[in-house]
């Protein structure tokens, strides 16, 4: 399979799910799917380090844990660990993908996936990270697929299934 410059030839290729998150200092692609959840892929342009999380709420919620599963620890830990590979704070840049209402039937999908984004803005503005693409919001879900060096990403999008029963 072949994409833009080659984009899915031997590549090392990683699966993110949620609450997981991936750096690599070599060309990598992670990939994600994504609902009401969002992913944010960071890029140093000059060292070629780049990473992705996957997160599902915004802050943690009553009785949780701490974890990545929430932007408010996910996104922190994924610069921490850019930084720990050798990328600068300083010349991080950031895609923005997913945030959608795919559950029609379910008021609050919307306002699930509208948080996430929301998180994700706020806590990138506070670090100085510059929000070069966002692909989120809408009622589709969607595949993402990171070039961890050259920080093209491919969006698949999904039609959304409403649950409702019909006639």
């Amino acid at each position: 399979m072949t994409g833009p410059s080659g984009f899915f030839s031997d590549k090392t290729k990683i699966f993110l799910l949620p609450g997981q998150i991936a750096v690599a200092e070599e060309e990598t692609l992670i990939s994600t799917l994504l609902g009401s959840c969002v992913a944010v892929c960071l890029h140093d342009p000059l060292t070629k380090i780049g990473g992705l999380n996957h997160y599902l709420l915004a802050e943690v919620t009553k009785d949780e844990v701490p974890s990545s599963r929430y932007g408010i620890f996910a996104i922190p830990q994924l610069i921490k660990e850019m930084e720990k590979k050798g990328a600068d704070i300083y010349q991080l840049q950031a895609k923005v993908f997913g945030g959608g209402n795919v559950h029609k039937d379910n008021k609050m999908g919307e306002a699930i996936g509208r948080r996430n984004v929301e998180q994700a803005e706020k806590m990138l503005k506070e670090k100085g990270i510059w929000i070069v693409r966002k692909d989120v919001g809408g009622d589709r879900s969607r595949k993402i697929t990171f070039n961890t060096t050259t920080f093209e990403v491919l969006v698949h999008y999904h039609k959304t299934v409403d649950h409702k029963a019909t006639g």
